[in-house]
């Protein structure tokens, strides 16, 4: 069924830097009217450029943000900022037209050797939530297919002139199949990477894959002028829940712009089912995450069932300043307690759980426990661990940590 958006409260802008802004208008879903007048407004401070640039391109976002910037006045750009901008907006255009060119062929590819195929993701994604396909940024072609036609689809790309990414004994391919989703091919023909998956996720996030589902309720469609196997609309948004907000903990602002895009674009969404399915892998806090920083950040309706979950859920906002802190931050690192401090403080002005304000010291345990939450990254080292081991990723969260910023980052929780 379809829900109304949550009545959220607004305040002061949360707090972060004018380029930091320059982005979200790029990445939000408001009036575009608002949007373009806040840019104008943005565009007359005086804006670190090369830090605005490498942002861009690490969140995945240059062809949003030129597209924005170009109905705000590129003239208001630094010459040498806005060729750039122009320059990867073209190539992105260009390489997302060949993804399609390539979707239509590999369907057709398969279909024609009787292997159903799935496309999910890519195109289909920046069809059905942007305004161009040029404005979601692409980097690989998803496709689906059974486990039990992997072989046969395998070998038909590498007859199409398909390279394998890597190559594998049959241990370390046996090893893959059992921990992982996807091997992934390169086209010298045009430069692509595929990925070919015979599951939508991999076994270490959530309690099982949704693929179960695909092959029992995806339909023949017409996209892009071809017929095609699609996903329904609710297993889509949950997969690209999934994946954006298990596997990469919203680390980029591509993925909370898909997002707010959902839940502002796509009519008719059973938000109910998409709660339910999350739920049965335990994963509805990832589900909140990415829907109060679509809200907060980028200004997308919040359908009621995730509204509650925000009232439930006292740990969303300590999730979401960490994000928001990696989103912001120079090097897009792990935050610091008074940074995230100031980004939580702003999302309890917002009432996103509607809870009291925490006192000093209950923000001090809410960020150690949220920044020593297991992630992707700290499972996938251990994967396969029975759920009476789990708690192994705990242990294993703070060496990767020490590891990747140093004993420095043991400082910051002061």
């Amino acid at each position: 069924m379809r829900h109304s958006s949550a009545e959220v409260k607004q305040t002061p802008r949360l707090p972060v830097s004018p380029e930091a802004e320059v982005l979200l208008c790029a990445a939000s879903v408001g009036p575009v009217e608002k949007r373009i007048a806040r840019l104008r407004a943005l565009l007359a401070q005086d804006l670190d450029w090369d830090f605005l640039l490498t942002a861009a391109e690490h969140h995945c976002i240059p062809s949003l943000l030129y597209w924005h910037l170009s109905r705000a006045g590129l003239d208001r750009v630094p010459e040498t900022s806005a060729a750039a901008l122009k320059r990867s907006y073209t190539d992105i255009v260009q390489r997302n037209m060949l993804f399609v060119q390539e979707l239509l062929h590999l369907v057709a590819l398969l279909r024609e050797a009787s292997i159903p195929v799935v496309p999910y993701k890519g195109p289909l994604l920046a069809h059905a939530l942007y305004e161009d396909v040029a404005q979601r940024q692409m980097w690989d072609l998803d496709l689906l297919v059974k486990e039990a036609d992997l072989a046969r689809a395998k070998r038909l790309l590498l007859d199409d002139g398909y390279t394998q990414k890597s190559i594998m004994t049959p241990e370390e391919e046996a090893r893959v199949r059992k921990h992982n989703d996807e091997e992934v091919f390169h086209s010298p023909r045009n430069g692509l990477e595929i990925e070919l998956h015979w599951r939508l996720m991999p076994p270490a996030i959530g309690k099982a894959s949704p693929s179960e589902f695909v092959w029992e309720h995806a339909r023949m469609e017409t996209r892009f002028g071809a017929p095609m196997l699609a996903l329904p609309p609710e297993l889509h948004v949950l997969v690209i829940f999934l994946h954006a907000g298990v596997k990469h903990r919203w680390a980029q602002l591509k993925f909370l712009a898909d997002a707010a895009h959902i839940m502002n674009k796509l009519d008719g969404l059973d938000w109910d089912t998409i709660w339910r399915e999350m739920d049965a892998r335990g994963e509805t806090h990832a589900l909140l995450v990415g829907a109060c920083l679509g809200h907060a950040l980028l200004g997308a309706p919040v359908p009621e069932v995730l509204s509650a979950g925000f009232r439930r859920d006292a740990g969303v906002r300590a999730s979401a300043g960490l994000v928001m802190g990696r989103l912001f931050r120079e090097g897009f690192g792990l935050p610091g307690l008074q940074e995230w401090r100031g980004y939580t403080r702003g999302l309890h002005g917002l009432n996103i759980d509607g809870g009291p304000a925490w006192t000093p010291l209950g923000e001090r345990l809410r960020y150690v426990r949220a920044v020593l939450t297991p992630e992707y990254g700290d499972k996938f080292a251990l994967p396969g661990l029975p759920r009476g081991l789990s708690f192994l990723h705990y242990a294993i969260r703070p060496l990767r940590l020490v590891s990747r910023h140093g004993p420095r980052v043991i400082g910051r929780v002061r």
